[in-house]
Formats: C-alpha cells, structure tokens, sequence
C-alpha cells in the first residue's frame, strides 16, 4: 500500500496515481493507476478466462447501475492542454511490440469473439442497416475501384470507372452520340438469399434517352439491383454492354 508513498484510501476515483493491485481471483499483483485497479478488481487473465460474450449484457447492466448511483468517475473531468501535450509526446513514435504468443493468444480470442453468434447477428443487422436510406453513402455511386479520366460532348471530365466505360464512351462521342455519364440513382428494393434489402441503383450511362449498362462480370448484388430496376420502373429502357457487344462493334479487340 506504501510502495509509492501513497495511502490509496485518500485518493479520488478518477485519480491516475500508480498504485499496486491484487487479483481477487489468482492473488497475483500488478502495477496500474488507481481508478483502473478500484474498478478492475481481477487481472487480465483471469478476467479472460472468466468473462465471455454471453455475459456482456449483464456486465453493461451492472455498469449502468453503478454510474446511475455514483456518476460516471470522468463526467466532467477534462484534460489539461499540458496533460495533453505529456500524452502527445509519449506516444509520438511509440510501437507495440508483441510476442508469438502474445499475437497468438490475441488472434486465438479475436476469432473467438467475432465468431461468436451473438456477434455475428449483430454485426449482420447493423450491415442490413447500413444498407438502406440510413446508411451515410445511400443514393450517392459507388466509390470508383479505377479512376480513368474522360470527357464529356459537353467538355465535361468525368471519371469512369473501368476502361471498357473509358472506350464505349470514347466510341459514343466518334459516332457524335450526346451520353451523360451517371446521371441519376434511382431507389430499388432487391432481395438477396431472402433477405430484403434497401438501396439504389445507378446505370453508367444515358445515350439519347436510354440507359446503357457495361458490364463484364455480374456480382450478386449488382444483378439483384439491376433485376429490381428493370421490375420497379419498367417504363424506363435499358440495354447491357458486355463484352460480346464491345467486341462485334470494334471497341475491344477480338
């Protein structure tokens, strides 16, 4: 209790003061400030060893109780600008450097956690939300995989984002077609493996009022939304460039 000069009984909760801990549990001891070793009454192994998945919920309750009782021991404690710059310095540099059995131990409990089917459903249903009109990118095209620049009839630049776009466009304005590139998303509900799915779907290009559609390979969920497209608003026309069509027209070579 005296090691560092310090009655651990007179400290505050929050206080950050070195202080020697013992494990409930294994007895063992370990060095840690003390609002971690008043509220970590067993060591890292054993917490391990002890804690699972399963008991989560039960622990965030506990949680809850305790900060409703006392209040959370940081609410409205904040750090100095020098505290700050004492951390900034510490860090700067600074590499986490683990042994093989450390990065086995670690790799063998991350698996075991993320697998775990508690987490998976809910990392399942958090994606699924993601997915529709809550997600941040809802209604905006996908990020581009290539940027290859081009221009538009209009002198527009604009990113395509294969090189098969670059050429069916260039082949659009040598036969002095106007095209838009991207011009609109339109809103679509797709299923996948039977489950429902909210999103939008974004044809390459608009050529003297219909859709044009290049693709080469078909992913799963880019033909669920470009069968949802053709059932939603079959007023709407739109053709498929594949690799047959560039190379019958002379864009790619045979």
């Amino acid at each position: 209790m005296r090691l560092y000069g310090i009655d651990p009984r007179l400290l505050r909760p929050s206080s950050a003061k070195l202080v020697v801990a013992v494990c409930v549990v294994c007895g063992g001891k370990r060095t840690k400030p003390f609002r971690h070793a008043a509220s970590q009454p067993k060591c890292l192994n054993c917490s391990n060893r002890i804690n699972s998945v399963a008991s989560i919920p039960k622990r965030s309750e506990n949680l809850k109780r305790t900060f409703a009782v006392r209040g959370h021991p940081r609410k409205g404690i904040k750090h100095t600008a020098e505290s700050k710059a004492k951390m900034s310095a510490w860090q700067l540099g600074r590499k986490i450097v683990l042994s093989p059995e450390a990065k086995a131990f670690s790799s063998a409990r991350c698996r075991r956690v993320l697998l775990h089917p508690d987490v998976v459903a809910k990392t399942i249903a958090i994606n699924r939300a993601r997915r529709g009109p809550l997600s941040a990118s809802y209604g905006r095209p996908p990020k581009h995989a290539k940027k290859i620049w081009g221009v538009t009839p209009s002198g527009e630049a604009v990113c395509f984002r294969s090189t098969w776009e670059a050429a069916y466009a260039n082949w659009l304005t040598s036969q002095g077609k106007q095209w838009e590139y991207e011009p609109r998303q339109f809103p679509v509900e797709y299923e996948i493996d039977g489950v429902l799915f909210s999103g939008t779907y974004t044809p390459d290009f608009l050529v003297d009022g219909e859709w044009k559609e290049v693709k080469g390979r078909w992913l799963v969920e880019a033909m669920a939304k470009f069968e949802a497209f053709k059932r939603t608003y079959p007023a709407e026309s739109i053709e498929v460039i594949d690799r047959v069509w560039l190379t019958k027209t002379g864009i790619l070579p045979k």
